[in-house]
């Protein structure tokens, strides 16, 4: 039984206890209204049960409000990761259609990913990838002073050309399944975008923080069955694509 189905199990029995607490609240002001209307129990009797139905009722409140905290809690922690999980290698390694990639200098995802990369183009599936303008001097020192690593504006264009460089070797191999296109201004965010038009879509997306003593965080992903915000983000995605020069 895998963890979320047992969580599911464990927040729909919390909302049902909490709905048997209310009907046992209304069951028993029930009951004690035929009892005081018809004389049965006098009216100490009933100014007690009213009081007790009272403070269980405040119980109840409390827990309902605790169970609901806690479900916000978990949302939150499953949407928000602090790195990327392994469903996105997972899909990188898997993907059958286009991925788009959006990065600064894309030092990493190219330079350890040539193989992955390649893989994906010989299954004939279109792979399109975004960096920052090279040439563009005030890009280059906005993103170095955002990065807490001390990196240079220089060395920025050095890991930019680096990535250019290796992407070239797979232009001249897949010249028709490859793009790379450079950014004209400086992203705020960094994209893997998988099978967009598939209903097994899936976007990641990092958000680039100031002066990041780690990995950029908050880290997060949306798939085609969220509908509204999978097509919000992946329209703005597309419309950074076509700002982009042809590199």
């Amino acid at each position: 039984m895998s963890g979320k189905f047992r969580e599911r199990m464990r927040l729909v029995g919390a909302a049902v206890f909490v709905d048997l607490d209310l009907y046992a609240l209304l069951l028993a002001g029930f009951i004690f209204t035929i009892l005081g209307a018809t004389g049965i129990a006098d009216v100490k009797t009933l100014s007690s049960v009213v009081l007790a139905l009272l403070s269980l009722m405040a119980f109840s409140q409390i827990r309902t409000r605790r169970v609901q905290a806690g479900r916000t809690i978990h949302s939150y922690d499953n949407l928000f990761l602090a790195d990327f999980p392994p469903a996105l290698y997972q899909h990188r390694d898997t993907v059958s259609q286009d991925w788009l990639y959006i990065g600064v200098s894309g030092y990493r995802t190219i330079g350890a990913g040539r193989l992955p990369i390649s893989k994906i183009l010989q299954r004939n599936a279109k792979v399109r990838i975004l960096l920052l303008d090279h040439r563009c001097e005030d890009l280059l020192r906005a993103a170095a002073a955002r990065s807490a690593s001390g990196a240079t504006p220089e060395r920025l264009r050095e890991r930019i050309l680096a990535s250019l460089s290796e992407l070239a070797v797979l232009v001249a191999r897949f010249p028709g399944n490859l793009e790379i296109r450079l950014l004209p201004f400086l992203t705020t965010v960094g994209v893997n975008a998988f099978d967009t038009t598939s209903p097994s879509g899936r976007v990641y997306v990092q958000h680039y923080e100031y002066a990041a003593q780690g990995e950029s965080s908050p880290i997060y992903s949306l798939r085609a069955s969220d509908g509204y915000w999978y097509q919000h983000q992946l329209a703005e995605f597309e419309r950074m694509w076509k700002e982009g020069r042809p590199a």
